[in-house]
């Protein structure tokens, strides 16, 4: 999957230019904390504003695949024929995708959960990423700014390669998140 990344301060951008998978074959991309933040204590589903909106795109060659291995299942020769003429005409293009939200290991070291578990980010969706916790603590949390807590994941959970981009493609959902679709 292309994760591309927009934010609008040079400052958020710097943190993502050189920014990727830690480990050849993760899954996820780390989200940052942008500013420091207090949670306060036994608070429930308080707002942590990533700022930075992205874009995730797959390309269509899995259509093709799976084509392939019919054809290759049934053995037929007129399947053969057309598997030649459509990889001849294969015209891979980028489609938008959805993707998720995880919280990463790491913040069960903290008194924070990530308020719905899992965040499920639509393809059309280009408003700012954002990640809801509650404080299981009897103490206020502070987040410091550059924590990581979050991470970005494809459906399938195959690599990201991140993109930093000044604009994204627009669509009809445009902004409209967290229950715009009650």
């Amino acid at each position: 999957m292309l994760l591309k990344i927009k934010s609008n301060t040079d400052e958020i951008k710097n943190l993502y230019v050189n920014h990727g998978t830690y480990h050849k074959g993760d899954s996820g991309i780390d989200l940052f904390i942008p500013e420091d933040i207090i949670i306060k204590s036994k608070s429930m589903g308080t707002t942590i504003d990533m700022k930075i909106s992205c874009e995730a795109l797959k390309d269509n060659t899995n259509q093709y695949v799976n084509n392939i291995r019919k054809v290759f299942i049934n053995n037929t020769t007129d399947d053969l024929r057309k598997l030649v003429n459509e990889i001849r005409d294969i015209d891979i293009k980028y489609v938008n995708c959805s993707y998720y939200l995880y919280p990463r290991s790491s913040i069960s070291k903290t008194p924070l959960r990530m308020s719905n578990g899992t965040g499920i980010i639509d393809a059309g969706y280009r408003g700012n990423i954002i990640a809801k916790v509650d404080n299981i603590s009897d103490n206020d949390y502070k987040i410091e700014k550059g924590t990581r807590l979050f991470q970005l994941c494809d459906a399938s959970l195959d690599e990201i390669e991140i993109k930093i981009v000044d604009e994204l493609s627009s669509t009809s959902r445009g902004e409209s998140g967290f229950g715009s679709t009650n």
